[in-house]
């Protein structure tokens, strides 16, 4: 389940906003928690830009 989530997570950072960089999908892929991903699969959909993702997900 955790694969997939950060597998899709990272399909979605794609499709809106262009590549996704090594260092972000290394991050996400250490994501152990199920809720953190969903809440940051939310945020990616949400979101106008990933400026604005970053500021409201990785940041934090």
């Amino acid at each position: 389940m955790l694969l997939d989530a950060r597998d899709m997570l990272i399909k979605v950072l794609t499709e809106r906003f262009g590549r996704v960089r090594d260092e972000l999908s290394e991050q996400i892929k250490r994501i152990d928690s199920h809720e953190r991903l969903k809440g940051m699969l939310r945020q990616a959909l949400r979101v106008k830009s990933f400026e604005e993702f970053g500021k409201k997900v990785i940041n934090n």
